[in-house]
This record gives C-alpha cells, structure tokens and sequence, in this order.
C-alpha cells in the first residue's frame, strides 16, 4: 500500500517534465499514438491487451529526480517507467511475472536534456534502450537487456526459472 501511495505522489510532482510519447502495441499489425505536453497532464486511451510483444518509445526530459514518466496499465498487467535518484527504472508485470530494469548509476538523466527511451518486448526477451546517438552500423548502441525463462504449470501459470540481465555498448 505504502508503494501505492508513492506512485500516486510521484504522478502528483511531474510538473515541469515534458513528455513525447510514442507507443506501440503489437496484437493485430500496429496501432500508434503519439502525444505531447507538459506538467501534470495526462491520457488515458482504451487498448488491446498484447500478451506476445509490446514496443514502447517515449522522449522526455525533465529536472526532477524521482517522478513518474509513463504508466500502461490493465487489470492485472502493467509496464511502468519512472525515475528515481535520476536513474531509469522499467517495470513489467504481466501475469505472475515481474521483471525490473534500471539504467545505471552513473548515467544520471535528470538534466534537462532530452533522452529517448525504446523499450522492446518480444515473448520473454525484453530490451530497454536509452539515448540513441550513433547509427548502429557506426558503433553500437548501449541497451540493457533482461532475458528471462519461464515454465509453465499444469495450473496454467507462469513462474519465474532463470533470469540475467546483460549491458553492452
């Protein structure tokens, strides 16, 4: 509850970040919004539910440590993409399954500048890309990527087996 209550406060002080929203759900071909605007603005759109893969792709900046960013969420099922201490934190939950993904500690990203994020999730294959500025031919890009193995039970739920999380420039 205690979490709950600092999510809500969070959504509650983004004020001066500017957001560009870019997001893409994979169910039948492609279905895109894109928005933008600036304090506590918000929208809420229905969507179909994308079990096998999801894309989102966002820019923002803003001077805020710790704040809320971008939120799609149904029922049960949520990703969620916030900063805190100036750090990137992505989280997934569909299902049982809830994965973490942070950016690291010494990349701060709550200087104003503009920063992309690309989040791409395939099956159980979820990557999280930031900041954009070579081409990949040139040099490659800096991504974090968790992969993770689930089982399936007989009760027809998923479990977490195994789970790694790579960075590479």
């Amino acid at each position: 509850m205690k979490r709950m209550l600092k999510m809500r406060d969070a959504v509650a002080i983004l004020v001066p970040a500017v957001l560009f929203v870019l997001l893409q759900t994979a169910v039948r071909g492609v279905d895109c919004v894109k928005v933008s605007f600036y304090g506590a603005s918000h929208i809420a759109m229905p969507m179909q539910e994308a079990k096998s893969s999801t894309n989102i792709r966002l820019r923002f900046r803003t001077m805020l440590p710790d704040c809320f960013i971008f939120l799609a969420a149904g029922r049960t099922d949520y990703a969620l993409i916030n900063l805190e201490n100036g750090r990137i934190k992505f989280i997934f939950k569909i299902e049982d399954f809830i994965t973490e993904l942070w950016s690291p500690k010494n990349i701060i990203f709550n200087d104003l500048n503009w920063h992309e994020i690309a989040i791409q999730r395939y099956d159980s294959n979820i990557t999280m890309q930031v900041d954009e500025h070579f081409k990949p031919e040139n040099r490659p890009i800096t991504y974090w990527r968790a992969q993770y193995s689930l089982w399936r039970l007989p009760r027809r739920r998923w479990r977490l087996l195994s789970g790694v999380l790579k960075h590479r420039e």
